[in-house]
C-alpha cells in the first residue's frame, strides 16, 4: 500500500509508477455546497462528471455523465481500495467531502498537495517561501483576511514554469458555475441560454480540467527535484 506520510517525508517516491496508482481529484462547488461537478485524472486518463441533476442538460452539452452525488464518491473510494492507490488533490476539501458524504475514513488513501508543494517550495525557492510568509504575517497582524494568499495551486504552477489558460482566471470558477446554475433555473434549459452564460459553462470546465492536469504534473516536478537535489 502506497503512504501518503511516505510521500509527504520523501517526495521522491511519487514515481511514475506511483502516479499511475493514483487519482488526482478537484471538486467544484458553491460556497459552502456540496460538489456540482468533478475532474479526475487516472491512469491518464481525463473525465469530468456532473454530480448534481439540476446541470444534467449542461452536462449533455458538452457529453459529460450525471451521477448521484454519494454514489459517485463510494465508488471514486472503492476504485482506489481495489487498485491500491491515493486521491491526490489541493488542500483538505475533497478529503472532508468524501468522508462527509460517504461516512468513510479517507485520510490514509490521501495526498494533499498543498503541503507537498509548500515543503517543496521552502527547500529548493526558500526566498519565494519567506516572502509568503512574510506576506502572510503581514496580513494577520493587521488582522486582515490571510486565507491562501501565496498557497494558492496558481502560486505554485508559476514557480513550476507551469502555464495556465489564458482564460483560467482562479477564483472566477464558483461564479461562473452560480451563473450557468441560475440561467438553467431561470431559462430551462442549456439550449436557451445567452452565449454568455455558455461560455461561462465552457471556461468553467476548462479551469477544473487545468486544476486536474497539474496536480499530476507539479507532483511529478516535486519528485524529480527531490530525486536530483
Amino acid at each position: 500500500m502506497i503512504r501518503t506520510d511516505d510521500l509527504l517525508a520523501e517526495p521522491s517516491r511519487f514515481t511514475a509508477d506511483v502516479a499511475a496508482r493514483c487519482v488526482f481529484v478537484d471538486f467544484e462547488s458553491l460556497k459552502d455546497g456540496d460538489p456540482l461537478l468533478v475532474g479526475t485524472l487516472k491512469k491518464g486518463k481525463f473525465e469530468q462528471c456532473i454530480l448534481d441533476a439540476r446541470l444534467a442538460d449542461a452536462a449533455r452539452a458538452k457529453d459529460l455523465s450525471v451521477q448521484p452525488l454519494g454514489e459517485y464518491c463510494n465508488s471514486l473510494l472503492d476504485y482506489c481500495e481495489m487498485h491500491d492507490g491515493v486521491i491526490v488533490a489541493f488542500s483538505e476539501k475533497e478529503l472532508q467531502d468524501l468522508e462527509r458524504l460517504t461516512g468513510r475514513k479517507v485520510k490514509v488513501r490521501y495526498l494533499n498537495v498543498l503541503k507537498l508543494a509548500k515543503r517543496w517550495r521552502a527547500r529548493f525557492f526558500p526566498a519565494e517561501h519567506e516572502r509568503v510568509m512574510r506576506s502572510r504575517e503581514r496580513l494577520r497582524s493587521r488582522n486582515q483576511y490571510v486565507g491562501g494568499r501565496g498557497n494558492q495551486l496558481l502560486d505554485f504552477t508559476r514557480i513550476a514554469n507551469i502555464q495556465p489558460p489564458h482564460d483560467y482566471g482562479s477564483g472566477y470558477e464558483a461564479a461562473r458555475i452560480r451563473h450557468v446554475f441560475d440561467q438553467l433555473a431561470k431559462r430551462g434549459s442549456y439550449s436557451r441560454l445567452t452565449p454568455v452564460a455558455k461560455g461561462k459553462w465552457t471556461k468553467a470546465l476548462k479551469h477544473n480540467a487545468f486544476d486536474v492536469l497539474v496536480l499530476e504534473q507539479l507532483c511529478r516536478r516535486i519528485a524529480d527535484d527531490y530525486a536530483t537535489n
